[in-house]
C-alpha cells in the first residue's frame, strides 16, 4: 500500500518489501507507522546502477577489449534526467526525503 500525504508518498516500512531496507532514519517517518518512499526508491536505483557497473567491470576483466580509440578523451553527458539523478543522489546521501519541502518546514515549525 502507498499512502498519499501533504509531504509526499509514504509506505509502511515494516511491510515487505520495504522492511528489508536497513537505512530508515527518524527523519524519513511521517508518523510512527509510515515513512517516505523516496529513500527506498533512491537506494534501489543506486544499487541497480552499482550492480550494472560491477557487471561491466567483470566483463572487462574477462573479455579482451580492443585498445582505447581516443586515450584520455573524456565524455560528459547532459540530459533531461540529470536533475532527477542529482536529486536521487542527494536523497541517498541524507538529503530531504520529502517531495513537498514547504509542507515539511511548516509541520516542523508548527510542532
Amino acid at each position: 500500500m502507498i499512502f498519499e500525504t501533504e509531504r509526499g508518498f509514504c509506505v509502511n516500512p515494516k511491510a515487505p518489501p520495504f522492511n528489508s531496507f536497513e537505512n530508515w532514519h527518524p527523519e524519513h517517518y511521517y508518523n510512527e507507522n509510515i515513512a517516505s518512499v523516496l529513500p527506498w526508491i533512491a537506494d534501489t536505483i543506486i544499487k541497480t546502477i552499482d550492480a550494472c557497473n560491477s557487471l561491466m567491470s567483470s566483463f572487462a576483466s574477462i573479455v579482451r577489449l580492443p585498445p582505447p580509440i581516443a586515450p584520455e578523451y573524456v565524455v560528459f553527458v547532459r540530459g533531461y534526467h540529470n536533475d532527477a539523478f542529482v536529486d536521487l543522489l542527494s536523497i541517498h546521501s541524507g538529503g530531504s526525503a520529502w517531495w513537498n519541502n514547504e509542507a515539511t518546514k511548516a509541520s516542523v515549525t508548527a510542532e
